[in-house]
């Protein structure tokens, strides 16, 4: 048997939402990452988020199925930075 939800868990992602939501989209922000917009945290929130769940439902059984387009972009995002630093180093690399 699984456990439920947490209300502090539904409540802190709730006021995650909103603050996210709250942030101009093109505001210049430090993200260790190539894209350097608020627009960065949400998308980053969102795999973040994902494989944590995953990983605790694995824990516990089978787990529950993830967003295909989700989890692409979350290896997108993941090997952006990667093409990044080796193009810097060797262009043709990639």
């Amino acid at each position: 048997m699984r456990p439920q939800k947490s209300s502090l868990a539904a409540g802190e992602g709730n006021r995650l939402i909103a603050v996210l939501g709250s942030v101009d989209p093109d505001r210049k922000v430090w993200v260790a990452g190539v894209c350097q917009h608020a627009r960065f945290c949400p998308r980053r929130m969102t795999h973040e988020t994902g494989t944590h769940r995953a990983d605790a439902e694995l824990a516990l059984g089978p787990a529950s199925n993830f967003d295909q387009a989700a989890a692409s972009d979350g290896m997108n995002g993941f090997r952006e930075p990667l093409r990044a630093r080796a193009w810097r180093h060797d262009p043709w690399a990639w």
